[in-house]
């Protein structure tokens, strides 16, 4: 539904309603692009969003979905007062 690119920096996605018909809510695979370095978006915010989460949540390849990869992906980030819609209960929860 939402993919991120070249390593972003103050990426906010604020009061979205959406429903997915894909597989993944949040694509963060950025880091591939910018070969041996250490890539992380900084001051990303995902916050009052409705939306259906996909079979696999939040997803970068060098980790397994969810908070995992929020964690590795994002510094300081926030990820709040969202609805997952049949998302697994805490699991993007950072």
């Amino acid at each position: 539904m939402f993919r991120t690119v070249s390593s972003p920096f103050d990426v906010t996605i604020r009061r979205n309603t959406g429903l997915n018909s894909g597989t993944t809510l949040l694509d963060m695979d950025f880091e591939a692009e910018v070969v041996g370095a250490s890539v992380k978006a900084e001051r990303f915010t995902f916050i009052n969003n409705l939306v259906s989460p996909g079979s696999n949540d939040v997803k970068g390849t060098e980790c397994m979905p969810g908070t995992a990869s929020l964690n590795y992906y994002c510094h300081n980030l926030t990820f709040t007062a969202n609805t997952l819609i049949g998302g697994q209960a805490g699991l993007s929860a950072a």
